[in-house]
This record gives C-alpha cells, structure tokens and sequence, in this order.
C-alpha cells in the first residue's frame, strides 16, 4: 500500500527511518529494557 502511494524507494526508506525511531523511542522511555540480561530457555 505505502509502496503504491508514495514509490517503493520511498516506501523502504521510510519503513527504515520507522522502524529505526521505534526502537530508539523505547529505548528512551523503557529504560530497563536496555538493561535486560540474556533471555534464556529453562532447561
């Protein structure tokens, strides 16, 4: 859908940029998910 209205360069890129200030945004307002340790199977 984004790809038809916008072009699909600019889909991608924008998608990119997206994902990258999703990431950063939570970082910066869950702090403690930056601290987690290795996530481990029980055994």
């Amino acid at each position: 859908v984004a790809a038809r209205l916008f072009g699909t360069v600019t889909a991608v890129v924008l998608g990119g940029l997206t994902a990258i200030v999703t990431v950063a945004v939570t970082a910066w307002r869950v702090p403690v998910l930056r601290h987690l340790g290795e996530i481990r199977r029980p055994e």
